[in-house]
C-alpha cells in the first residue's frame, strides 16, 4: 500500500566506554526500577482503566494467515462543486484532509479499490459539479496518497465532458500510479485489462456502467467506456483468466438511485454473471445509498456501497438520509479446498461524511447521534437480504461460503 506510517528505532551502545562508576550507577538504577515496577503493579491490580474508543490511531486490523490477502472497496467518489471548493488552497486543490481519518484503514488492506464517478479536468479550467462534472485533477494524487491502488471509472458521468474528461482522468491516474478500468482514449486502449499483482496473487478489477447521461455513444466513440453487457463482461473475465488472473472482481455502476433494494436489472445480471466460473465477485455503485449483500452460486455480490465522498444531503437533493452513508468493505481472499482463490471473509466499517469540511469518518465507535444512526442504517441495508457480515474489529471472525 502507498499510505504507510512506520518507523524503526535502533538503539546502540558501546560497552568498552562504560566505567565502573557508570556500572554502579546502572545497577542502582535497575534496583530502583524494580521497586517502582513492583509498586505500580500492586497499584494497577486495584485499578482497571476503561478501554479507549476505537479510532484510526489505536485500531489494529485482524491478523491473517500468510496465504491470505485482503482487499478493501469503497463507495462513490462523487465530487460536487462544494466539495472541490472546500479542497481549494492557495496552491491548487488538496483533498487529502477529507480522507485523513480513513486512510489508515485503507492502508491495512493489501490493495484498496475506489470508484471514481466524476471525470477529472486535464487543465483545471471550467470546473463544474452536478449535473456535468469536471473535477480538479489533483484528486488523483489524493487517491494515490491515501492508499488506493485501482479505480473503477465507468459511470453515467464518464462522458460528461467528452474526450477531454476521459484524457484528463486517465492521464492524472497514470501519473499518480493508480491503475484503472472503464474509460479509454482509443479502441486499442479499450481492450486493455486491469490486472493487479497483490502479494503472490493476481486480481483482475474490471468496470462497467448501465449507460451514460450523454446518451448512446456513436459507433466510432463506443470505446470510450464500458457498457454493461453480460456476454462482453464474461468475455473480458475469461481473457483476464487467460492472462493469469487468480480472482476476477467486477465493478458495476447500476441500479435505481436512492433505492436500497436491488432492482430486477441488478439481480438478473448478477445471477447471469456469478453463474459463470470466470467471475468471482461483484461490487456495485450508483444508487448513492447502501444496498444489500447477497450470495449467488456461492459467490458474493455487494449491490451498492453508497457514497464515500459527496455533498448529497437529505435537504440538499431531497434525498433519503442514507446518501450520507458509505462503507469500507474488506474482502479477505484465500485458496479454497480446490486451491482456487476465493472469498474467505467479508467484514465492513461504516463511514459518514462530516460537515463542514467533508471529512470521511470511519464509524468504529459512534461518537454522536448522527454517526450512530448512520451505522445502524448501513447495517440494516447491508443485511436486508439475510446475508450478514460482521463489523471489522480486531479478531473479527470469518464469514465464509462453501467454496
Amino acid at each position: 500500500m502507498r499510505y504507510t506510517n512506520r518507523s524503526t528505532i535502533i538503539y546502540r551502545s558501546n560497552a568498552n566506554t562504560m566505567t565502573k562508576r557508570k556500572i554502579l550507577i546502572w545497577l542502582c538504577g535497575i534496583t530502583a526500577l524494580y521497586i517502582v515496577l513492583f509498586l505500580v503493579q500492586s497499584f494497577s491490580d486495584t485499578l482497571v482503566p476503561e478501554p479507549a474508543p476505537q479510532s484510526a490511531t489505536n485500531y489494529h486490523a485482524p491478523q491473517r494467515s500468510a496465504h491470505e490477502i485482503t482487499l478493501v472497496a469503497t463507495g462513490d467518489l462523487l465530487i460536487h462543486s462544494t466539495v472541490f471548493r472546500a479542497a481549494q488552497t492557495d496552491e491548487g486543490w488538496d483533498f487529502d484532509p477529507m480522507f485523513r481519518s480513513v486512510a489508515p484503514f485503507l492502508s491495512q488492506a493489501d490493495s484498496a479499490i475506489c470508484h471514481l464517478e466524476t471525470p477529472l479536468s486535464p487543465d483545471n479550467t471550467n470546473l463544474s459539479g452536478y449535473p456535468v462534472f469536471n473535477v480538479p485533477n489533483q484528486l488523483a494524487s489524493t487517491i494515490a496518497n491515501v492508499g488506493y491502488d485501482s479505480c473503477s471509472l465507468a459511470s453515467n458521468h464518464t462522458t460528461d465532458t467528452g474526450i477531454r474528461g476521459i484524457e484528463g482522468t486517465i492521464t492524472a491516474l497514470d501519473e499518480a500510479g493508480v491503475s484503472h478500468h472503464g474509460m479509454a482514449r482509443d479502441p486499442e486502449e479499450a481492450q486493455n485489462l486491469n490486472i493487479l499483482t497483490v502479494d503472490d496473487f493476481t486480481i483482475a478489477h474490471l468496470s462497467y456502467t448501465y449507460g451514460l447521461n450523454t446518451g448512446v455513444l456513436k459507433p466510432e466513440l463506443q470505446h470510450q467506456t464500458n457498457i454493461i453487457d453480460v456476454a462482453t463482461i464474461i468475455d473480458d473475465a475469461q481473457r483476464a483468466r487467460e492472462s493469469g488472473a487468480d480472482f476476477v472482481l467486477i465493478s458495476l455502476h447500476w441500479g435505481n438511485e436512492y433505492q436500497q433494494q436491488p432492482s430486477a436489472y441488478q439481480t438478473e445480471r448478477a445471477t447471469a454473471l456469478l453463474n459463470n466460473d470466470a467471475i468471482d465477485m461483484i461490487i456495485g455503485h450508483h444508487a448513492h445509498v447502501i444496498q444489500p449483500i447477497d450470495v449467488i452460486n456461492e459467490k458474493y455480490v455487494a449491490y451498492g456501497l453508497g457514497n464515500f465522498l459527496s455533498d448529497q444531503t437529505p435537504k440538499g437533493c431531497n434525498c433519503p438520509k442514507g446518501v450520507e452513508d458509505g462503507v469500507m468493505l474488506f474482502i479477505t481472499l484465500a485458496p479454497n479446498d480446490n486451491q482456487q482463490l476465493a472469498v474467505k471473509q467479508l467484514n465492513y466499517i461504516p463511514t459518514y461524511v462530516k460537515r463542514p469540511g467533508f471529512e470521511i469518518i470511519p464509524i468504529i465507535s459512534p461518537q454522536n447521534q448522527d454517526e450512530e444512526e448512520s451505522a445502524q442504517r448501513t447495517k440494516n441495508a447491508l443485511h436486508s437480504l439475510g446475508v450478514e457480515i460482521p463489523l471489522r474489529t480486531p479478531g473479527a471472525q470469518p464469514t465464509t461460503t462453501n467454496q
